[in-house]
């Protein structure tokens, strides 16, 4: 088995307390669920460090296997953009409003709105990332 660097995946909200922490949580278990190496980490553009998630998203999340308990808020930086390979965004502003997208986009990374993948589950998605990046795990 051969392995290679980690997807890397951020989500971006606006406050970081639920949705994105959500998502965070949510895609954190599905990798693990489905054995893929991604790293998941999610942030706001307005964000308040340090905030917990909302009761009603760790419920929410506790419901569906999901633990989210721990988790604190962090605001959007330009190295968590860094960190990232690609990033998915909750509204379709929060990329571009908060002028990240250049900086990721100028070292090969993409984004793309979370809403967007409804089609396609978002696990599918990031299996397909993974492969174009040559980051998936060789069986």
């Amino acid at each position: 088995m051969n392995k290679t660097e980690p997807i890397r995946v951020l989500i971006l909200c606006t406050g970081n307390s639920c949705r994105s922490q959500m998502a965070e949580g949510i895609a954190r278990y599905l990798a693990d669920v489905q054995g893929l190496n991604v790293e998941a980490r999610s942030c706001g553009t307005i964000a308040q460090p340090g905030m917990p998630a909302s009761e009603n998203a760790v419920t929410a999340c506790q419901e569906r296997g999901v633990d989210i308990s721990t988790h604190t808020s962090q605001p959007l930086t330009s190295d968590l953009v860094a960190w990232a390979d690609q990033i998915l965004v909750m509204e379709a502003g929060r990329i571009t409003e908060s002028g990240v997208h250049q900086q990721l986009l100028a070292r090969g990374g993409t984004y793309a709105q979370l809403w967007a993948l409804q089609q396609e589950p978002f696990i599918t998605e990031l299996t397909a990332s993974a492969s174009r990046q040559g980051k998936v795990e060789a069986k």
